[in-house]
């Protein structure tokens, strides 16, 4: 009985790419064009990045880095330190 093996023709490569929301994505690796697209697998099991780009030339994965929100409970915090701080 034969047994069916995965091979894959290119390498799977991945990196981790910042870029603005302006600017076209280039590939590390061979320098084509990216595509982003949604992660399908983000929010389940440990995956964190909301956009994955995928380059059309060298099949590269880049997950998109997303810029950290400013903490909100900043400001409070530090009003309810100062008001108790005064006593």
């Amino acid at each position: 009985m034969p047994v069916a093996t995965l091979q894959t023709t290119l390498p799977a490569h991945h990196s981790a790419v910042t870029a603005d929301a302006d600017s076209a994505l280039e590939c590390p690796s061979c320098g084509s064009r990216m595509t982003a697209t949604p992660n399908p697998y983000f929010g389940a099991g440990l995956a964190q990045h909301r956009t994955i780009a995928l380059c059309n030339g060298c099949q590269h994965i880049a997950f998109l880095a997303e810029p950290e929100p400013e903490p909100a409970m900043e400001g409070v915090a530090k009003r309810m330190r100062a008001l108790f701080a005064r006593r």
